[in-house]
């Protein structure tokens, strides 16, 4: 039975980071010796990037796609991690659907305690149809 090596599983590989950010893994190595990524402690193919290193990657990577240059990018990671995720990546507010935008409007049909069915306004017959068996279906299984 193969034995692992502690810490194998904290994190991803070198290549796994680098094939989730669409570079290569030399692209990661230079990021590290640029001081943009904090450098790992190199255990063969059981080197591991924590979840910290793949934030600050992708953060780097979404920069430079944005066409900030590599000096200008180092002050910008000064930050905790919570803070880069925050400024970087926000978590999208929910947002109503403003009347006139075009978008659909949407029907909201509560079919059981914590289940709910949306249909559009837009739904053509046969959707307005299944959707009404749906609700007589469940809605005379509720308790």
């Amino acid at each position: 039975m193969p034995t692992k090596k502690p810490g194998a599983d904290d994190g991803v590989s070198a290549r796994a980071l680098a094939q989730s950010l669409g570079v290569s893994r030399e692209t990661i190595f230079a990021w590290v010796a640029r001081g943009l990524l904090p450098s790992v402690t190199f255990r063969g193919a059981y080197t591991r990037y924590s979840a910290s290193h793949q934030l600050r990657a992708k953060v780097v990577a979404k920069l430079r796609a944005e066409g900030v240059a590599y000096d200008d990018i180092a002050p910008l990671l000064e930050l905790s991690d919570d803070e880069l995720a925050a400024r970087h990546f926000p978590a999208p507010s929910p947002q109503p659907t403003p009347v006139g935008s075009g978008l659909p409007t949407w029907q909201r049909v509560e079919l059981l305690p914590g289940l709910e069915l949306h249909i559009a306004m837009s739904a053509s017959a046969f959707v307005r149809r299944i959707a009404d068996e749906v609700v007589a279906r469940y809605r005379a299984a509720a308790p």
